[in-house]
């Protein structure tokens, strides 16, 4: 555990790259700040997570690594649930223009990803417990446990989804949603335990590149009666710029999603 002063932007030290964060309070009243970790000098993401807090927004603690990919045991297993998260018969005008690119400068292949890196995660409090929800490399999704808000989290659970960059949020009335995908945003109910999807809840297409400029990194709020989900724009031509779409209800359901654009910068 490490301790640092900075009232500045950025807020981290400059050799520490946490992109794709989450911030929260917790209930000890610190903010936490959830992020993957581009350890390495050529290349995005990392095997291991780092988390952060301040009470103050100031004074600052790295609580250092909260959770390793080596914890998790489904990334080897060939017999393991295999959910894709981007479906490549269905490109979205983002990918074909990626497609396009790498045709013009006679890439074939895609560059090879190691399959147990960690992207961007979420995490929450519930019921005295923490809950860590990440995604990896290969497409897989899960969530990890522990009893302090920096871990170290442990007993990964496979999620029965595939696709990068969970999101999660607890209603007023306490009842928990888990959002993902890159082009498409995905949500569903949890059940209790925090660990499972509720039968039949899963709602597709939440916001959709071709409607809504939705990259990625969904994340939800709530102010008022309205919920807010914040994602990565393209409206720029790149995922450069921040928006978030509205709705009455936290999956959607009750009539459309509206759309605010670059309202974030």
């Amino acid at each position: 555990m490490k301790e640092y002063k900075d009232c500045r932007n950025p807020v981290l030290p400059p050799h520490m790259c946490i992109p794709d964060p989450e911030a929260h309070v917790m209930p000890d009243g610190r903010v936490y700040v959830y992020g993957s970790w581009d350890q390495e000098e050529k290349g995005f993401c990392s095997q291991e997570y780092k988390v952060l807090s301040s009470a103050n927004m100031v004074d600052w603690i790295d609580h250092g690594v909260s959770f390793h990919s080596n914890q998790v045991p489904w990334i080897h297993d060939e017999h393991a649930p295999k959910y894709p998260g981007v479906d490549p018969s269905k490109p979205s005008p983002f990918m074909i223009k990626l497609y396009e690119l790498a045709a013009q400068h006679g890439v074939t292949e895609a560059p090879e990803q190691k399959s147990d890196m960690l992207f961007a995660p979420d995490a929450i409090y519930k019921d005295g417990k923490y809950y860590l929800y990440f995604c990896m490399s290969d497409d897989s999704e899960g969530v990890a446990i522990a009893d302090k808000p920096e871990g170290p989290f442990a007993d990964p659970i496979q999620l029965p989804c595939g696709g990068i960059d969970p999101a999660v949020f607890i209603d007023d009335d306490g009842q928990a949603y888990f959002y993902w995908g890159q082009f498409y945003a995905i949500g569903a109910k949890l059940k209790d335990n925090m660990v499972e999807f509720e039968e039949g809840t899963i709602v597709h297409n939440l916001i959709t590149e071709e409607e809504h400029y939705f990259h990625e990194g969904s994340s939800v709020r709530k102010r008022d009666d309205t919920y807010y989900l914040v994602y990565s724009s393209i409206k720029r031509g790149k995922p450069t710029s921040l928006a978030y779409a509205t709705s009455q209800s936290p999956l959607g359901t009750e009539g459309s999603l509206s759309i605010t654009t670059d309202a974030i910068r």
